[in-house]
């Protein structure tokens, strides 16, 4: 019933350039541009557990685009190829239902949570998802109805699509909010007790600057009770009745997915 699939990546420090994929890049152990080979994984999670069912080596474009190298280290001709690592997380995704894995839905960092293309293909596919997005992501409180203006003046046409109402950064958004907005809520328990939060929960419009119908999809915002300066910011498409119970569960799961990687 709680089961979901997380994507995360982590990165292991190495020394040389012989290693598959290794490159100077940000690495999570070390919270640090450095030399290190990243993995993008999946991992199951149900309540307070989790392992990793499926991951794959991020292959930088400096290797890629040198088959010698590759080569040398003994890559697969196939895969001397280069893919995001939203691409890899898709694969991941995708594999898992091929695979007859069962999960209510997937969850993600902001890295991923704020590619228009990811989530979009996730929804597509008839995946749920909860993935956290930065503070400077962009709502509209109403339907923006794209649509591609019309002008008066001759020449050529333009057939690039305009929102009808200006979109708004989510921090600008949820500041101008009031208190009463803001609900209480008990998400899971913990060796310390029942974790609390405040959260704040609302269906907003989301809109990629290309499609041609906006998406009305949900906005989890958690701030914690100790510390009120700290905010998280998720976007879900789970259905228009999920209650602010079971959003606010959903948004606090992803916490166990670190737990494998420090094992």
């Amino acid at each position: 019933h709680n089961s979901a699939l997380y994507i995360d990546e982590t990165g292991l420090p190495k020394k040389g350039k012989m290693s598959v994929g290794v490159a100077r890049q940000w690495c999570g152990q070390l919270g640090k541009v450095d030399n290190c080979q990243v993995g993008v994984f999946a991992t199951l999670g149900s309540d307070h557990y989790s392992t990793p069912i499926d991951f794959r080596l991020f292959l930088p474009e400096k290797w890629t685009k040198d088959p010698c190298r590759c080569h040398k280290a003994k890559v697969p001709e196939k895969h001397i190829i280069f893919k995001t690592k939203l691409e890899l997380a898709l694969e991941m995704v995708l594999a898992a239902r091929q695979n007859g894995v069962r999960f209510k839905w997937v969850g993600f960092d902001s890295l991923y949570g704020d590619n228009p293309a990811f989530v979009r293909s996730l929804a597509d596919n008839g995946e749920i998802f909860m993935g956290d997005i930065h503070k400077d992501y962009r709502i509209y409180h109403e339907d923006p109805k794209p649509s591609v203006p019309v002008s008066a003046k001759p020449g050529k046409k333009s057939t690039k699509l305009r929102s009808q109402i200006r979109s708004m950064r989510v921090d600008k958004w949820v500041a101008k909010q009031s208190v009463d907005s803001w609900k209480r809520v008990t998400m899971r328990d913990t060796t310390k007790g029942k974790l609390r939060a405040d959260i704040l929960h609302r269906r907003v419009w989301v809109w990629d600057g290309e499609e041609k119908k906006a998406r009305k999809w949900h906005l989890v915002v958690r701030r914690e009770i100790k510390s009120p300066e700290k905010l998280k910011y998720s976007l879900s498409n789970a259905p228009p009745g999920t209650t602010i119970h079971r959003l606010a569960f959903m948004q606090a799961q992803r916490y166990c997915v670190e737990r494998p990687f420090q094992d």
